[in-house]
């Protein structure tokens, strides 16, 4: 995936001059992609290796950053987000004794159906991180601007052990 030039305002292909003087529109677009940096930052993913995994169907790729896999994206290209979308080919390992899987930007516990596939309510992304268990975490959609925080730690085997630091 990639960013065009005014992608995070919603801008036009061909609006080229610069936003800050001419007080832009911090649209949800804004909020998301800088939640998206933060999760990059946050998480030390910058430099982070990646692993693409393909789905039977042409409309729906998963990959995961970090060598551990401790942060899974799921992407789809269907054009309407009004039915689930299941995601049922790939999905993450197992979470960590006392982790659970949430949705980075809701803080939500991420859904698996009874044939244990990940189930998204809409056609946006979904963006899976580990958390501890019984921690309600403020997502992206409550606070637009604090997504769920990052472990502690220095290393990976710490990155589940450790409580996330709250903002």
């Amino acid at each position: 995936p990639i960013l065009y030039y005014g992608s995070e305002v919603e801008s036009h292909m061909g609006q080229r001059e610069a936003f800050w003087p001419t007080d832009f529109n911090k649209s949800r677009g804004w909020y998301y992609f800088k939640a998206l940096n933060r999760l990059r930052e946050d998480w030390r993913l910058h430099r982070a290796s990646m692993k693409v995994y393909n789905f039977m169907s042409h409309q729906r790729l998963a990959f995961t950053r970090g060598s551990d896999a401790r942060v899974w994206v799921f992407l789809n290209n269907l054009e309407s987000g009004d039915a689930v979308i299941r995601y049922c080919d790939v999905l993450p390992q197992k979470p960590r004794k006392g982790q659970i899987w949430s949705d980075y930007f809701t803080g939500e516990e991420a859904i698996f159906d009874s044939q244990g596939c990940l189930s998204a309510r809409t056609n946006m992304p979904k963006v899976l991180v580990q958390v501890e268990q019984g921690v309600h975490y403020s997502g992206w959609y409550e606070t637009f601007t604090k997504p769920t925080a990052a472990p502690s730690g220095e290393n990976s085997s710490e990155v589940y052990v450790n409580s996330p630091q709250h903002r």
